[in-house]
């Protein structure tokens, strides 16, 4: 039992180790991915906008084709309206007339709004292409940050994660179990010392009779309130 709970204090010490070289990269693994996210959606907003810039024009220059249609058929019209011989025939050409001109007025409107449309977009992939290489230029350094910084603990991690590795074969399977569930429940701690008769991981009072169980290392002594595996604090020894 002394042996597994020294096991268990030194794959504390292993992870806490892990934990440090995990706190030196700071949030820059998350800066590096958010980056990367904006980087990819500011791709997919380029494309998008590209495509209904393409779209517009194609609908734009029917759109043109269609008003010079109707501009021929307006001034054939307008040419025969000095034929007519009778009233009806000027009010029927007339009619035409203007179903022909409501036609085109309709077009050049959608026309107009192609055009307005087509500024926006325009202004649109600008702003998105200025921001697109601040990005860039950012993840590149932050990147690089985090390939080096990952670089430089690559060595000491694995080593920690070979020595652990060591520790948890030795670990009984239902210990190691409540070991790692509390560890993640509670900040990386799933084995806590004791300090001045309480426990250091959530500081509640420990009674006396437990105290000296925990010293004679005779069994598992959880910890009641947070259930992290105590053990003594070996400058804190009772005698």
């Amino acid at each position: 039992m002394r042996e597994e709970l020294s096991n268990l204090i030194q794959l504390q010490q292993i992870d806490d180790e892990l934990m440090e070289l995990e706190m030196e990269l700071g949030d820059l693994p998350q800066q590096v991915e958010k980056l990367h996210t904006t980087l990819d959606e500011g791709k997919h907003a380029v494309e998008e906008y590209e495509r209904e810039s393409k779209e517009n024009v194609i609908k734009r220059n029917q759109l043109e084709l269609e008003i010079d249609s109707l501009n021929e058929q307006l001034t054939k019209y307008k040419e025969q309206l000095f034929l007519v011989q009778t009233n009806r025939e000027y009010d029927a050409i007339n009619t035409e007339i203007d179903t022909v001109q409501d036609g085109i007025n309709e077009r050049e409107n959608q026309v107009l709004e192609l055009y307005s449309r087509e500024e926006e977009l325009t202004e649109l992939l600008e702003e998105l292409h200025r921001t697109q290489i601040t990005a860039s230029e950012e993840f590149k350094e932050k990147d690089e940050d985090l390939k080096n910084k990952l670089e430089e603990t690559e060595g000491e991690k694995l080593h920690l994660q070979h020595q652990r590795e060591k520790l948890v074969v030795r670990l009984k399977k239902p210990v190691y179990n409540h070991y790692e569930r509390i560890r993640k429940a509670r900040d990386g701690k799933g084995v806590a010392y004791v300090y001045t008769s309480a426990c250091g991981g959530c500081f509640s009072t420990i009674p006396p009779q437990r105290l000296v169980e925990i010293e004679n290392m005779s069994d598992f002594i959880f910890c009641e309130t947070c259930g992290r595996i105590l053990v003594m604090n070996p400058d804190n020894i009772i005698s």
